[in-house]
């Protein structure tokens, strides 16, 4: 690789990989942190991993001062509910849920028999909080 590009600013998907699973790795208070990491992405010049991880760090902070909302995810569960509520009255989501939560009790056990898992009940927002 040229010095030119030996401090190109686009990082490929397994640069980016490589660059996470160092920091994973080793330990932020580690004096030979940088060097680590360095090591497992050779393609980057030391400036250009200081530079990702203060990049990374601003990041971990707007989203943790909350500006970037929570994705929303919608699962069958969330489907179920709509259901329930367009089939059975409505009800503030706390109803809802309980109506599902009986009905679905009697799905998994029937669904678990056999080799089958039993599905998860996602989380709540108020329990990712």
């Amino acid at each position: 690789m040229t010095s030119q590009n030996h401090g190109s600013s686009k990082w490929t998907f397994e640069e980016n990989k490589a660059f996470e699973s160092a920091l994973a790795e080793v330990g932020l208070d580690s004096p030979a942190f940088f060097n680590h990491v360095a090591s497992r992405v050779p393609s980057k010049s030391m400036d250009d991993i200081k530079r990702h991880y203060a990049r990374l760090l601003q990041d971990v902070e707007m989203i943790e001062a909350g500006f970037f909302p929570m994705p929303r995810y919608v699962t069958p569960h969330d489907h179920h509910l709509d259901h329930v509520e367009n089939n059975q009255g409505g009800g503030d989501e706390e109803t809802r849920r309980e109506k599902v939560g009986s009905s679905s009790k009697q799905g998994a056990r029937k669904a678990c028999s056999g080799n089958q898992r039993k599905r998860a009940i996602p989380w709540t927002e108020e329990e990712h909080q």
